[in-house]
């Protein structure tokens, strides 16, 4: 597999769009690596785990080629991984010519939640006047696992929202794996037991607290307590990466800053364009 983080910033980008904190001055000033659009992620180059209201400047800066993207996977209904607007002009013909002599899409599977299908079939409705045929939705559940375009998911119940059932997802495909945790807190017992004895080659953590406690979102604390558990139940091994991503202004740090903390308990902070072979 192919991972290419295409945004690792949190829902207010990193800086952020209207603030003028130390964090995001200093990540402003360093640029590079700092700077951080909202965050997706694209697999193998056909398939997207979220759509970010950001993807097309990420589309122009990583010459993607989006319309060869098979499927979308969303984690959640947020605005920030759930774009539905941009996703409503891959349904529109004017909007987007799709060549499938090169290589290009006629349907795309969407698969979420309850939340996020019933935001995508009201933008059907009202954006596409019920014309929906460029697209299948599937909803997905807790626990059950699906297939698409040769990816093996299984979604795992995130400690997010309350009303909503944010999930993150384990990936596998040809016996590799990817242990894939945005957007959420501290996981529970039951989520961690369904994990047990299976070996994730990569493991990518929400750290939008940073160094702070966590609540719905992760911190560094966390991120070790997180490591330390799936290394109890058998889910890594010695050549496990431990990649944290979706950070925030909110830790008080510019990610450079962040960075020299993260390595010295042996993390990886992801940054927008970062192609992890897995």
């Amino acid at each position: 597999m192919r991972l290419q983080y295409l945004g690792t910033g949190a829902s207010e980008g990193f800086p952020a769009l209207f603030c003028d904190c130390e964090a995001c001055r200093k990540a402003l000033e360093s640029g590079g690596k700092n700077i951080k659009m909202r965050s997706c992620a694209l697999l193998d180059d056909k398939l997207l785990i979220d759509l970010s209201p950001d993807l097309y400047a990420q589309k122009l800066r990583f010459n993607l080629s989006l319309s060869h993207v098979r499927s979308v996977v969303i984690t959640h209904s947020h605005e920030d991984h759930f774009d539905v607007f941009s996703l409503m002009l891959r349904g529109k013909d004017m909007a987007s010519i799709i060549n499938l002599n090169a290589g290009g899409v006629p349907v795309v599977e969407v698969y979420g939640n309850n939340k996020v299908q019933s935001m995508f079939n009201q933008a059907i409705a009202t954006k596409l006047k019920g014309r929906g045929g460029r697209f299948d939705f599937h909803k997905v559940v807790p626990f059950m696992k699906f297939e698409t375009d040769g990816f093996q998911f299984t979604p795992l119940p995130a400690n997010h929202k309350e009303d909503e059932e944010c999930l993150i997802y384990s990936i596998e495909k040809k016996g590799r794996r990817i242990l894939y945790a945005n957007d959420t807190g501290a996981l529970s017992p039951s989520t961690f037991e369904v994990l047990r004895g299976i070996v994730h080659d990569v493991v990518s953590m929400d750290c939008s607290r940073g160094i702070l406690p966590g609540d719905s979102h992760m911190g560094l604390q966390e991120n070790v307590a997180m490591r330390e558990m799936l290394i109890s139940l058998g889910c890594v091994d010695e050549n496990t990466r431990f990649i944290l991503n979706h950070l925030s202004h909110m830790s008080g740090l510019a990610p450079y800053e962040f960075d020299e903390i993260a390595r010295q308990h042996g993390f990886i902070i992801a940054f927008d364009g970062m192609i992890v072979d897995v």
